[in-house]
């Protein structure tokens, strides 16, 4: 993907909320959404935390049914995103409730998927804000505006990342104002940053006849999702001879082919190419899989 393909800023609009610590509680805390530089926040203002994610899931719903695309910073994992919030309402109170980010952008993916894992150091976020120059760095905590400074910083980084004027590189340490200003001249803009090209699914293929084979492995795994999806590309990886190989750092980009081509629900990114997700996965579904895939072999030749 590059800054030319990606939606408009008046098209988007930008999440993120604030919740206990993963090791004590689920509890939230803070939901903030921005459109067109406008905040809308739901806190403990609202008369109880169910009512602060209906209040939030109302909005999402309705931007959504206006043809606007969700933007969020990895909200695709079980413990921190959607299915966070919707596990949180039935909690609290036992009903189900509908929670969608439709074509949804996580930025810190496409971030990685154009500009490479090493664009900025960790913490990449509080590295953006610091070498941008833009308030939101994870040192705001505790103020009083956080939870919208951080949903503003995403929309200035995609506003940035729009216009090419993003810089990446390695932050300065932030000792005065005048710092950040000084690193300038060294670091490198998304404008300057070298991109990688868009691959399709059939571009990770290793057959000599690639067509055939896509078209069979997308007639033969209809229904896959995440981690099983994961067993089907360490298996197509492991076959003999090797019917797919994919580089350090293209992941997003194979994950990104692959919904393409599939055209069904393969499961989100983090779903699939998490390292925890690699670690789940037994020899035994290796070699099972391996055995559907000898089929689809067997229909082409």
């Amino acid at each position: 993907m590059t800054t030319n393909s990606l939606p408009p800023y008046d098209k988007v609009f930008f999440v993120h909320y604030q919740c206990q610590n993963f090791n004590e509680g689920e509890q939230i805390y803070n939901m903030c959404l921005v459109y067109n530089n406008k905040i809308k926040q739901f806190d403990n203002n609202e008369p109880c935390e169910a009512a602060m994610i209906e209040a939030y899931c109302s909005l999402v719903t309705s931007y959504c049914k206006d043809g606007l695309i969700p933007v969020h910073w990895s909200q695709n994992a079980k413990y921190y995103g959607i299915d966070h919030i919707c596990s949180r309402y039935k909690a609290l109170t036992g009903k189900e409730i509908s929670l969608e980010y439709p074509n949804e952008i996580d930025l810190s993916s496409l971030l990685i998927e154009m500009l490479g894992d090493d664009y900025v150091p960790h913490p990449r976020l509080d590295s953006l804000a610091t070498l941008n120059n833009i308030k939101g760095h994870s040192s705001d905590y505790g103020t009083r505006m956080y939870p919208t400074q951080r949903t503003q910083l995403f929309a200035k980084i995609y506003h940035k990342l729009l216009n090419t004027k993003l810089k990446i590189g390695n932050p300065a340490p932030l000792e005065n104002e005048n710092s950040v200003l000084e690193a300038i001249p060294a670091m490198s803009s998304v404008a300057n940053a070298q991109k990688k090209p868009a691959k399709s699914f059939y571009d990770f293929l290793l057959h000599t006849d690639k067509v055939a084979l896509a078209s069979a492995l997308k007639k033969e795994f209809t229904t896959e999702k995440s981690k099983t999806i994961r067993v089907l590309l360490e298996a197509m990886k492991s076959m003999e001879p090797p019917m797919l190989a994919w580089c350090n750092g293209e992941g997003k980009m194979l994950y990104n082919a692959m919904h393409q081509f599939f055209c069904h629900d393969i499961g989100s990114y983090n779903s699939i190419f998490e390292s925890k997700i690699y670690a789940r996965i037994y020899p035994t579904d290796v070699e099972a899989m391996k055995v559907r895939l000898c089929f689809v072999i067997d229909q082409i030749k």
